[in-house]
């Protein structure tokens, strides 16, 4: 499976809550399933220009939950990936580093681990301020 296709899939997961597995992305937005098509993957295509934004998916965590996290990460850090999927050797600090992405699988470990999550919110539009101390990763929302 190509990469835009394992980040379509993860995408429709993460994003848009689907449990769905798709097999393939095609080209024009449809998807296959057991090798037949099926509907077309977005449900943007019904909404007008102005209903259809980008935006970001931000999660915040509790200043107070930042050694359990910095825990998690240094004890995890060989499951993570960097440029080109080649494998994270060692790890200085895994926050102030910002060399990671926790998925939902992560984010599960995590809270099933310590007993931590993040506050997970859409952002549209306007600003975010982020409390200080607070350890967070953002994500961009691309709608085509």
């Amino acid at each position: 499976m190509k990469l835009k296709e394992r980040h379509h899939v993860q995408d429709l997961k993460e994003i848009f809550g689907m449990k769905k597995k798709v097999d393939r992305v095609q080209p024009a937005g449809y998807s296959t399933q057991n090798g037949t098509s099926s509907a077309r993957v977005s449900k943007l295509e019904d909404s007008s220009v102005e209903d259809v934004q980008g935006g970001a998916i931000w999660d915040v965590f509790r200043r107070e939950d930042v050694p359990k996290l910095r825990d998690y990460l240094n004890k995890h850090f060989r499951e993570f990936r960097h440029i080109h999927c080649s494998p994270v050797p060692r790890v200085v600090d895994p926050i102030h580093n910002q060399s990671f992405s926790l998925t939902l699988d992560h984010k599960s470990k995590l809270k099933a681990e310590y007993g931590i999550e993040p506050w997970i919110f859409v952002q549209k539009l306007g600003a975010v301020l982020i409390p200080a101390g607070c350890p967070y990763q953002v994500r961009n929302i691309k709608i085509s």
